[in-house]
């Protein structure tokens, strides 16, 4: 609108106008004696008396009266006339956030100040809200801004959610005396990192899965991005949705989306923009009474707190979207970049562009005559040495370049000392007889954390906290380390998943037990309560899985509770402390945002190393069983040309699938051990098609169940998936 001045009735005045809402709008000009003739913008009028346009006399506002405090009408501001202004013409100013429009009044001149009292602007509730999350309100006209909050359901007295204000992630601590739907008033803190502002992205219209209801959540592909999205609370099953991805992608508004098979994926959480674990269905589940199935399709992450750390629902563990500095707030790798890393690209781009982070992460923003740091050690001590000289370094230090210099040898250490070093520490702390590590079941390849360690040496926690720096530095630099940990321990490296299958790499003796207690028709003759035997040092001790869980028997109402303890005893609670402190000191160095670029699988090649693939060592020494019991069949040579053709990342992860790490024995493969310690050569066990789609992995005897696939290309491709979604716990049959 132009608000338009009349010819003044009154000295150093100007008359009034009725906008269309027939608000008064006064506009006036100062006397050149007034103060301050130059400020631009005031909330305090002129102390002359104000004219309308009927002549009437009025006063303006006093200081302190509701006019001049903000009264919900109208506010008065004060503006400069422009250069080259003359009267008649019109000229834009900003009145609060709106634009105004102004025509010059007859006798001003530029630079002169007006003053204009304009209507008091209402507030957009909906941008208000642009940035916050569904369960946020702003509270309008507040000072300071205040929001009102809903407490999410699950939610009990005393716990914390998580809430997104204004664009900002923050932990919400609910009430003792709350409960989820109740409301609270809160006001953030300032902060002093300069706030990040969502991408201006892409809007997806999506159908609700029919069996969904309000608030819940469901898991698509949006665009080649795996999106978590909440169901609305007047949307039901088969209803058009659409939501909102912070990223600019060409081509049409609205993007078809699929569905994804069945299985645990990461996940984009649209509502508070983080990561999140998502079981992924084809279709509605079939509610099943099998103990076994529904043991096999929950998944948990580690979680770690102030405290401890515990096993929680993978669904229920979040992860900031954004590499953020520490230091400055900066956002040093996106949302955007990290999605693209996930999902598009191979496993040589992913380590060039983490290491690209890293190097902006660090050194980045340190000079260059500080840009590295010397360590030095004794050969003879190296362990004790490197311990005393890591432990204490600040989070800049471990990122910095590293030096290692030998006492008492000559050299400059140009990247093999470094690279010596890191192979003679890592082999050291690893070695059994350190008291740190003991193997997995009687399988000497694959290492666990011992849990009577606190026995076996005094300062094991500083031990396992220096293991864990050694390795985010090894990570951070891209340098190897000597020693393969069982796969579950880099599961809990990266937050990933770990399922009851898990169990089977840790104990396949014990797995079996637990598994056969499962299809027991009544438990309850198992004679079993909530506790397990422990043996420490030779002694039998009995450890409780639950307060008082000596006096709780296990029935079939409380069987699953009584497998969900367990897994969490034999998963992490019998190395609590020990698993914490590693990965304290990983995180000490890589952020967790950046490590969601990588799967499991990926972690232990770039820790460990490609290992050398003897292809002719490893068919002399692989048997052949089910329906074709020679290599001559055509399905088993089209498996080894397909093997042939791969490189060396994928062998690895073939590998990996079939036996549970990348190891090779120094003997090679005709000493392959399996889980109970004994020689289990590969085994290529070739089954109908009918049975399995996929190729089937048993990685205690080392054995993939391999279907008699049609062709060669179909054998190729089916083997590609297998190797390559065995990571994310897809349930490819």
């Amino acid at each position: 609108s132009i608000y338009e001045a009349f010819p003044p009735t009154y000295t150093g005045c100007f008359g009034s106008i009725t906008t269309k809402n027939q608000t008064m709008v006064n506009i006036f000009r100062r006397k050149k004696s007034d103060k301050n003739e130059g400020d631009e913008a005031s909330a305090a009028a002129s102390s002359e008396q104000v004219t309308d346009k009927g002549g009437s006399k009025r006063n303006p506002p006093k200081k302190g009266s509701d006019q001049t405090r903000g009264n919900p009408e109208t506010i008065t501001l004060r503006v400069k006339i422009p250069p080259n202004v003359k009267p008649g013409d019109t000229f834009a100013v900003y009145a609060g956030s709106r634009r105004v429009k102004l025509k010059c009044p007859p006798g001003a001149k530029p630079g002169q100040s007006l003053a204009i009292t304009v209507p008091v602007e209402k507030t957009n509730e909906k941008k208000l809200n642009e940035l916050n999350g569904p369960n946020v309100k702003a509270i309008p006209n507040s000072d300071p801004q205040a929001y009102t909050v809903t407490i999410p359901p699950s939610t009990r007295g005393g716990t914390k959610f998580a809430v997104l204000i204004n664009g900002i992630n923050m932990m919400v601590t609910s009430p003792p005396n709350a409960s989820p739907g109740m409301n609270l008033q809160i006001v953030p803190p300032k902060s002093d990192f300069p706030k990040r502002k969502r991408d201006i992205g892409q809007k997806f219209e999506v159908r609700v899965p029919e069996h969904c209801k309000p608030g819940d959540s469901f898991a698509l592909f949006a665009n080649g991005v795996r999106v978590l999205v909440q169901c609305p609370e007047n949307a039901a099953g088969g209803q058009m949705v659409r939501f909102q991805l912070p990223f600019r992608t060409k081509g049409l508004v609205f993007k078809k989306l699929e569905y994804d098979c069945d299985g645990w994926a990461r996940t984009l959480q649209i509502t508070q923009m983080k990561f999140q674990w998502a079981r992924v269905n084809r279709k509605q589940a079939n509610p099943s009474n099998s103990i076994a199935k529904r043991m096999n399709q929950n998944a948990y992450v580690r979680h770690i707190s102030k405290h401890g750390m515990e096993l929680i629902p993978a669904q229920c563990e979040l992860v900031e979207s954004a590499v953020i500095s520490s230091k400055t707030g900066e956002e040093i790798c996106s949302c955007t970049d990290l999605v693209e890393m996930q999902q598009t690209k191979p496993l040589n781009e992913k380590v060039a562009a983490f290491h690209s982070v890293c190097k902006k992460l660090g050194r980045g923003n340190v000079k260059k005559a500080k840009s590295f740091l010397c360590i030095k050690v004794r050969r003879d001590h190296l362990l004790l040495d490197s311990l005393q000289a890591v432990i204490p370094m600040s989070q800049d230090d471990l990122r910095k370049l590293w030096r290692i210099q030998f006492i008492g040898e000559e050299g400059i250490d140009a990247g093999g000392l470094k690279r010596e070093w890191f192979q003679l520490v890592s082999e050291e702390i690893f070695d059994l007889d350190s008291g740190l590590w003991m193997t997995c079941g009687e399988n000497q390849m694959n290492l666990q954390i011992h849990p009577s360690s606190n026995l076996l040496n005094e300062n094991h926690l500083v031990y396992f906290r220096f293991l864990g720096r050694l390795l985010g530095k090894a990570l951070y630099d891209g340098e190897l380390v000597k020693g393969h940990m069982v796969q579950t321990f880099y599961k809990h490296l990266l937050g990933w998943p770990v399922t009851f299958s898990d169990l089977e790499h840790l104990d396949p003796a014990y797995y079996k037990s637990i598994k056969a207690l499962m299809t027991m028709d009544d438990v309850e003759y198992a004679c079993l309560d909530f506790t397990v035997g422990e043996d420490i040092m030779g002694s039998r001790k009995t450890v409780e899985l639950i307060p008082n869980g000596e006096s709780v028997d296990v029935t079939n109402d409380n069987i699953v509770r009584y497998l969900e303890a367990v897994l969490d005893y034999r998963l992490v609670g019998r190395v609590r402390n020990q698993l914490r402190e590693m990965l304290l000191g990983f995180t000490d160095v890589i952020p967790p945002s950046l490590l969601t670029i990588f799967d499991y699988q990926e972690l232990e090649l770039l820790l460990c190393g490609l290992p050398h693939i003897d292809l002719e060592d490893w068919m002399e020494n692989t048997l052949y069983t089910g329906i074709f019991r020679s290599e001559k069949n055509e399905v088993c040579q089209w498996f080894w040309e397909t093997v042939h053709e791969m490189e060396e990342e994928k062998k690895a992860r073939l590998l990996q699938f079939v036996t549970g790490t990348s190891g090779v024995p120094p003997s090679g493969f005709a000493t392959l051990q399996g889980n109970d310690g004994g020689i289990r050569k590969f085994t290529i066990h070739v089954v109908p098609l009918e049975s399995c789609l996929y190729p089937r992995a048993h990685t205690c005897f080392n054995r993939i169940d391999l279907p008699v696939f049609e062709s060669k290309e179909q054998l190729k491709e089916r083997v590609d998936v297998a190797i390559t979604m065995v990571s994310t716990g897809f349930d490819l049959e």
